[in-house]
């Protein structure tokens, strides 16, 4: 066989196969158009989005996880930057200057403000499971009426939405029927003036149908509650429900008791803020008065580490009595600090005015 004959017979076959997938997409095309419109159908969009919410609520709680691995490790990371800035603070400093005094008291602000933020969002998770006596009972209710109570919220809600739709509706015709009224139909074709009555006659039928059903809905809805209650009312229901509201209270204590050790932490730390900004706030005014070579040392002989001496310096500052009669200040221009009169008490004032007269006598 010879190289054309053969190049030939390939191509014939080449050909035909694709003259048969040609044929095949032909007799596919109006399945595919079909699956097109079905899936463009309100109904089955209707039922891709209920699917694909379901799909998503089966991985709500992998999400949460997620998220709240997200914030533990943003915490764990802002605690790791804070400890290593704390550790390069922890060279024991004798003196300081009013900049670094002003800079420790603003990063100690800012590390109690954090840890404020932490736990206000603490609060606000330990608040939504707290479960109130109110909500107690409602859920002793729905257990004891094995799951009912729920279901009848859940249908009232679904009746609320679609009144509030239905409001809208009538709305919107009211305002198409009176510029129907209003409007001077001599100047259209009379075909147009049919089709807009025909268009509204039928929506006014729809809105009548839709109002007529949900008021069955709601007298429905109203007699399913009545039944509920009556349920719920009997002597032994009410003591049942009592004991199950009781169970699910006592298993909700332990949030209850968790809120409260954080609510207590959280004033503290609150106050503590307070006191810092207040701090801060005063440096901010002395570091624009003080020299640049005014410097504070503590004179007590512990030692503490820089983060206490700024805080009792800032409270010098701030005319603490205690802290005035511990904080030496020097302007530079001598080698030994001596207490300045601003920084003071009023005891240390009345002995050096003493000592003063007596040397002039």
């Amino acid at each position: 066989m010879s190289y054309t004959s053969a190049f030939t017979q390939i191509a014939s076959g080449i050909k035909n196969q694709i003259a048969d997938i040609d044929s095949s997409l032909s007799s596919m095309k109006k399945l595919v158009e079909d699956i097109r419109r079905r899936l463009e159908l309100p109904d089955c969009r209707n039922n891709i989005l209920i699917v694909t919410h379901q799909i998503l609520q089966a991985n709500t709680h992998a999400r949460k996880m997620l998220k709240r691995a997200n914030i533990d490790l943003d915490k764990s990371v802002d605690d790791l930057r804070n400890a290593l800035f704390a550790q390069s603070l922890e060279e024991p400093q004798t003196t300081f200057k009013t900049r670094e005094v002003y800079n420790i008291i603003r990063r100690q602000y800012f590390a109690l403000k954090k840890k404020h933020e932490d736990l206000f969002a603490d609060k606000f998770h330990l608040q939504r499971q707290i479960i109130s006596p109110q909500r107690a009972i409602f859920m002793a209710k729905n257990i004891f009426a094995h799951g009912n109570f729920k279901r009848l919220r859940e249908n009232f809600r679904r009746y609320k939405k679609d009144e509030q739709r239905l409001a809208q509706k009538s709305l919107t015709y009211s305002q198409e029927e009176k510029q129907f009224q209003t409007r001077d139909w001599s100047l259209f074709p009379r075909s147009t003036f049919l089709q807009q009555q025909y268009y509204l006659t039928k929506q006014r039928i729809l809105l009548e149908l839709e109002r007529s059903r949900l008021n069955q809905i709601k007298v429905s809805l109203q007699n399913k509650q009545a039944e509920l209650d009556s349920l719920c009312h009997q002597p032994n229901a009410t003591k049942k429900i009592n004991e199950i509201a009781i169970g699910i209270l006592r298993k909700n204590l332990r949030f209850v008791r968790q809120l409260e050790k954080v609510d207590k932490r959280d004033k503290e730390l609150f106050e503590k803020m307070n006191h810092v900004k207040e701090q801060m706030t005063a440096l901010e005014k002395r570091v624009t008065h003080d020299k640049i070579n005014t410097c504070y040392r503590v004179t007590c002989s512990n030692k503490l580490s820089n983060n206490k001496a700024a805080s009792l310096i800032a409270d010098a500052i701030l005319f603490d009595p205690q802290a005035v009669q511990l904080v030496a200040r020097s302007d530079g221009n001598n080698l030994e600090m001596e207490k300045d009169w601003e920084l003071m008490s009023e005891v240390d004032k009345d002995e050096l005015i003493r000592k003063k007269i007596i040397r002039e006598l």
